[in-house]
């Protein structure tokens, strides 16, 4: 099967804590390297805690911030892209990809 190479890769990732703030950093190296268009959204309701830092890849200054606005923020400053991020729970019921569209707050990492 082949897939144009103009269409984007859309990449939903729920959760930024333990697994996907390890997870988001591999995924943003990955999409960084690809010669298409992606569209990655971060999805998150939960803030950092004292007591995430010590099992979570977040550090002392992202305390009472959004995880999801905390990993794009990083990431999407780190390589250069843009971020979606949905600072809520994501509803279970929804197709993930349906949110690309309804997503306003995006991240654009500051240009030189």
């Amino acid at each position: 099967m082949k897939f144009s190479l103009e269409r984007p890769v859309k990449i939903v990732m729920l959760g930024a804590g333990g697994t996907g703030g390890y997870a988001a950093p591999h995924i943003y190296r990955l999409v960084h390297t690809l010669e298409r268009p992606v569209r990655f959204l971060i999805a998150d309701g939960d803030i950092v805690e004292e007591k995430n830092l010590v099992r979570q890849n977040f550090i002392h200054a992202d305390l009472g911030w959004n995880k999801a606005a905390v990993m794009a923020e990083r990431y999407a400053s780190a390589f250069g892209m843009e971020i979606a991020y949905l600072p809520e729970y994501y509803p279970p019921w929804e197709p993930p990809v349906s949110r690309f569209r309804a997503t306003r707050k995006w991240y654009f990492p500051p240009s030189e």
